[in-house]
């Protein structure tokens, strides 16, 4: 059976966009020793030393090499793919293991310590994608596995070619047990699933929690993972364990310093964009090389006009969702930055408008919640900052002010033909319990889907404040649009747009027609795989 590629690959937003985006500067790297040099192309990789090293001292990633946006965004960091297989091996009694996980949560037994009924003699081989996360999803979890089953042989291995690398495995029968579909080389999942090669993970979100035998794993995850893993019916193929929230930011440093607040309606945005020019600042700023960031303030934003059914007909293709009165209001309130000249000027790319952002140049940044590690190298000591969701644009919106984006990430598959699904299964328990993912949270300065997670208690304030935005969210107000992912093409040409209707350089009609011929035009090309919603 061939392993496809995705229809709609590289994708844009959370996981990842056009491949012809420039490469980031990544941290420094020690050159790699003779024995450690790059075999082929696509091989997996991993550190010799078995034990979780990727923190600094202050509990932070540090040295990955690949930035966390550029993980997101699925690209590769010069000089790290490719590099050769090595075998990561847990030894008995690792460091930072936990007694509780030997068998389970306290004072559980069968099947709630052993859901899956685990060989533990049995061996697990498990894939991750070598990007801005590396292996922190998984260090602490397969400690915790190794010390309950001290028999297995564990191997962890990295990839930044996901499909390139295990596509021959699938198609040949003999995958991975565990692997982090992740990066602009990753395989198109729905494809996956159509073809059969994708485990149902039903029986693991209906396991006890790690936590509490007496709460299923389903019960403990945000609102909105398991739609990030159902492709198909109501079966859920994939874990997607990070969560990232994308939004309207503004500092807090600078709100405090001069008495302003985040505004809840748009006249409000309107007035307090027009007084901070007025003071020799700008109101917004955005990166100009990727216009689509523009999509995080103006797709939830068109949600909230219209109710989540507008988004969902504008991911379905449906002729003439681009034309519903939400998409028109929200583009001509977005059109006023234009007219009042309140975006900053020079089309700066998104390394300079996080740079003015963080300067106090301009107050609003549309974003992902990775504006907290990218802007980590020029902020001030203190700088404290928040994401919020659109405004209201008046009394007629169908969801109120609260509702913000939230979009999980980094999905984690179990093959259908994996030798130990039983140990794969278990293993994801255990990164889905509240320690592991805590964990994460405290070397990555990012959330994971576990909503039982508590934050560290030195967790920035961007990572508090998109934990806080979520909680308040709940289920009724978190809106999850997929175009980004789903049509990477189709939301290149609407950052495109929003590009010149923040400048304005086209007006709304203009806008509203460049987008539907472009929709109608993905609806016709039979060469794409369609998505929908329902």
């Amino acid at each position: 059976m061939n392993v496809p590629a995705p229809a709609d690959s590289p994708p844009f937003g959370p996981s990842a966009p056009v491949p012809s985006e420039p490469q980031e500067p990544t941290a420094p790297q020690e050159p790699p020793k003779a024995s450690e040099a790059p075999e082929a192309s696509g091989a997996l990789s991993g550190p010799a030393d078995p034990d979780p090293s990727a923190a600094d001292g202050s509990g932070h990633l540090a040295g990955r090499g690949v930035s966390r946006r550029t993980a997101l965004l699925g690209l590769s960091a010069a000089g790290v793919a490719g590099a050769g297989t090595v075998a990561w091996l847990l030894h008995r009694g690792s460091a930072g293991a936990d007694d509780s996980a030997k068998g389970g949560p306290a004072g559980t037994s069968g099947r709630e310590a052993d859901p899956f009924g685990v060989d533990p003699g049995a061996s697990l081989e498990v894939v991750a994608f070598d990007g801005a996360y590396g292996t922190l999803a998984l260090d602490y979890s397969r400690v915790q596995y190794r010390k309950r089953f001290p028999g297995a042989r564990v191997t962890l291995g990295r990839t930044q070619r996901t499909r390139t690398t295990l596509g021959p495995r699938l198609s040949g029968g003999h995958p991975p047990d565990l692997f982090d579909n992740a990066g602009a080389d990753r395989f198109d999942t729905l494809t996956l699933v159509r073809n059969g090669q994708l485990r149902d993970l039903t029986a693991l979100l209906d396991a006890p929690s790690l936590d509490d035998p007496h709460t299923a794993v389903r019960d403990t995850l945000r609102p909105g993972t398991l739609d990030a893993g159902r492709f198909r019916g109501d079966g859920v193929h994939g874990i997607a364990y990070a969560y990232d929230v994308l939004g309207i930011w503004h500092s807090d440093t600078l709100f405090q310093e001069h008495g302003w607040a985040y505004p809840e309606t748009w006249d409000a945005m309107l007035t307090l964009c027009r007084e901070a020019k007025r003071q020799g600042l700008a109101g917004w700023t955005y990166a100009a090389d990727y216009p689509v960031y523009l999509a995080y303030a103006v797709l939830p934003f068109i949600g909230k006009i219209g109710g989540t059914a507008v988004l969902d007909a504008i991911d379905n293709l449906e002729s003439g969702a681009w034309r519903h009165p939400a998409v028109k209001h929200a583009f001509d309130a977005y059109s006023a930055l234009g007219r009042d000249k309140l975006v900053l000027p020079g089309r700066p790319g998104f390394r300079q408008a996080q740079r003015a952002w963080v300067e106090g140049k301009a107050l609003f940044i549309p974003e992902g919640s990775w504006l907290e590690s990218e802007t980590r190298p020029v902020r001030p000591t203190g700088f404290q900052f928040s994401v919020a969701g659109p405004s209201s644009l008046d009394r007629s919106d169908r969801l109120p002010f609260g509702t913000v984006w939230g979009s999980p990430s980094e999905l984690f598959v179990v093959p259908k033909r994996a030798p130990n699904a039983a140990g794969a299964q278990e293993l994801l328990r255990i990164m889905l319990g509240a320690q592991a993912a805590g964990r994460f949270t405290a070397q990555t300065s990012a959330l994971s889907c576990v909503a039982t997670a508590k934050l560290p208690d030195d967790a920035p304030s961007s990572v508090v404040s998109a934990d806080r935005a979520l909680r308040r969210a709940g289920t009724r107000l978190l809106v999850n649009p997929r175009l980004t992912d789903w049509y990477p093409g189709l939301a290149k040409e609407l950052g495109a747009v929003l590009n010149e209707l923040v400048t304005g350089e086209t007006g709304v009609a203009d806008a509203v027609l460049r987008v539907q011929r472009a929709a109608d035009a993905l609806a016709r090309d039979s060469s794409v795989p369609k998505r929908r919603h329902g």
